[in-house]
């Protein structure tokens, strides 16, 4: 995940109509202009897709949060999560209770290093349950935040969904996650973008963003 910052914030989010989501964790979604489910070969059986249309980030932003919510509930997502914080070094803990920057580096490491950033289908917008991207290991900037976001609520964080417009874009063409510490009363919301080489709490710089709109999950 270290492609170069200014290529990777130019090409993130397309501006398409197209939105897919998983179904129970087993698929994708993929746009069209009806809303339906098909079934495909997935090399053990058939894999579900479900279909949809959106018109407007808005409408986009629905399936993330959602799929996000859904994503949170994961027992894989659960353990994959506990995995990254839950480690002993000696007769201690490797991160202390309630250490909870500590905590969302150690979720962010652990992601950072088993999924890499790779584009969506071509000309077809795609998004993935965190679970599905746990299994592929590969996702773009709307599927990594998805996974963010779900690990982190998993274990008590708030999130929300930053979407951002580069300059010279004429589309919203970025997303990334909003942790808040301390979780039950946030006063700090740190930002975390796993496809780009850049350390948790890295942000793009002003000068880089024309727009910017946040979206609570």
């Amino acid at each position: 995940m270290s492609l170069g910052l200014i290529g990777e914030l130019a090409r993130l989010i397309v501006g398409t109509s197209l939105v897919k989501s998983a179904v129970d964790g087993l698929g994708e979604h993929l746009s069209n202009k009806n809303n339906s489910i098909a079934e495909i070969p997935d090399g053990k059986g058939k894999m579900k897709i479900k279909i949809h249309h959106v018109f407007n980030l808005e409408d986009r932003m629905v399936h993330i949060v959602n799929m996000a919510n859904k994503s949170k509930l994961d027992p894989v997502i659960r353990q994959f999560t506990a995995e990254a914080v839950n480690k002993r070094c000696g007769t201690k803990w490797c991160i202390s209770e309630r250490n909870y920057w500590s905590e969302i580096r150690a979720v962010f490491k652990s992601i950072d290093e088993n999924v890499r950033y790779t584009g969506d289908i071509w000309s077809v917008d795609t998004y993935q349950s965190g679970k599905r991207t746990l299994e592929l290991g590969i996702a773009d900037c709307d599927d990594v935040s998805i996974l963010i976001a779900s690990c982190l609520m998993s274990i008590g964080y708030p999130v929300r969904f930053r979407v951002i417009k580069t300059k010279n874009s004429s589309d919203w063409n970025h997303i990334f996650v909003l942790a808040g510490i301390p979780p039950r009363d946030a006063k700090q919301w740190v930002s975390l973008d796993a496809t780009v080489d850049k350390p948790a709490g890295w942000h793009p710089p002003k000068s880089m963003i024309s727009a910017t709109k946040d979206f609570a999950v």
